[in-house]
């Protein structure tokens, strides 16, 4: 769809679309007052990879069914070499979703509503977190969206869950129609431009440039992801022209200051300093968010004045490019983001996994390639 048509009225319009197909499932079992039914089911696809088709409802199976259907328009090539530049520099792309990509997001006021309400960010922010970083890791690992991938499956069942949400705020939260559907059609866009167009552009920012074909092939391979999540084939973009024209054109409509977006952003810092011990890492958190953010979205967001570590991010940036122009794979700005998505990583590769995989699963590739031990 060409950007000219991504005009307010027809932005407005998806804003009233949640996702048909996902949404009749959970309507359906509410409307059978099967909501023990949809309880087992959530819980059933958090807890587990597979869940056995006797275990599911009827109506759920046939979802399942539908929804894997891969599209006629996906390059393999291409989404192949999109997950194998996130095994480059995946701990970079995981540092770049908590410190840009999440705060994007969180500036635009009406979606920020909805993770508020649903209690679960606030609540228990590294719940989210972990949610977050897996679903990346399950699409973008090699072979992850392939039919046998783990990518396509949690895809699906992050799906029903946003459905579920959806149905719910609706009914007990105090939701504001003139926000539009929780989780719309747009809201789904946006996020999925911050999880792919924002950590490219984030890591430019930092010194690290990929070639156009690099960039299209990560784009493309999120375009795939956005086919299973039931996003409209209007925002359907795989060219970073377009993806950056589209990320402006939301932005503009839905930055702004928020109690939500401000909330969000506070809980969100104050996990990753948890899990990165150190009054010095948490200088460099914060320092990152305000370089990666426009000062104006850092405002919204109330995120604190960057402390001294400020100083270190300009010249480490000039350095890598200096050094990258020389093919110099040591540049310090990729060394100390890298290290620092990578202590993430392994926090969360060693203090959440479960014997069956309930909390964090990272493939063995991404371990060997990143440099995390068992």
């Amino acid at each position: 769809m060409p950007a000219s048509d991504w005009t307010d009225s027809f932005l407005d319009q998806m804003r009233r679309v949640g996702d048909p197909v996902a949404d009749h499932v959970v309507e359906t079992l509410f409307e059978r007052g099967q909501v023990s039914e949809v309880n087992r089911l959530l819980g059933s696809l958090v807890a587990a990879d597979d869940v056995p088709p006797e275990a599911l409802p009827d109506v759920a199976n046939d979802y399942f069914v539908k929804t894997a259907v891969m599209p006629d328009w996906v390059n393999w090539d291409d989404v192949l070499e999109g997950q194998q530049v996130f095994s480059r520099f995946g701990p970079m792309a995981v540092l770049a979703l908590n410190c840009a990509s999440l705060p994007e997001c969180y500036a635009a006021a009406q979606g920020a509503e909805v993770l508020l309400l649903s209690g679960r960010m606030s609540k228990d922010p590294g719940r989210r977190i972990i949610e977050t970083a897996q679903f990346v890791i399950d699409v973008m690992a090699p072979g992850g969206l392939s039919p046998d991938g783990a990518g396509v499956r949690t895809i699906q069942k992050v799906r029903l869950m946003h459905a579920a949400v959806r149905f719910l705020v609706k009914k007990h939260g105090h939701w504001d129609d003139a926000w539009g559907t929780p989780i719309n059609q747009e809201d789904q866009a946006g996020t999925l431009m911050a999880f792919s167009w924002i950590v490219l552009r984030s890591l430019k920012q930092i010194g690290v440039d990929f070639e156009p074909e690099e960039k299209r092939a990560y784009l493309h391979a999120w375009r795939v992801v956005g086919h299973f999540l039931g996003v409209d084939p209007a925002f359907s973009v795989d060219d970073p022209v377009d993806a950056r024209a589209l990320v402006d054109r939301i932005q503009s409509r839905h930055h702004r200051a928020s109690p939500a977006g401000r909330e969000l952003t506070k809980a969100l810092i104050d996990q990753v300093g948890e899990w990165l011990p150190g009054r010095f890492m948490d200088g460099v958190v914060v320092a990152m968010m305000r370089h990666w953010l426009t000062p104006e979205v850092a405002e919204y967001l109330d995120v604190p004045k960057a402390g001294w570590t400020r100083i270190l991010i300009g010249p480490l940036c000039w350095l890598n490019r200096i050094l990258d122009s020389a093919a110099d794979e040591s540049a310090p700005v990729r060394r100390v983001t890298q290290a620092l998505g990578r202590r993430i990583v392994n926090h969360l590769h060693h203090t959440f996994r479960g014997e069956e995989r309930t909390e964090f699963f990272l493939p063995a590739s991404l371990r060997k390639e990143w440099h995390i031990a068992d």
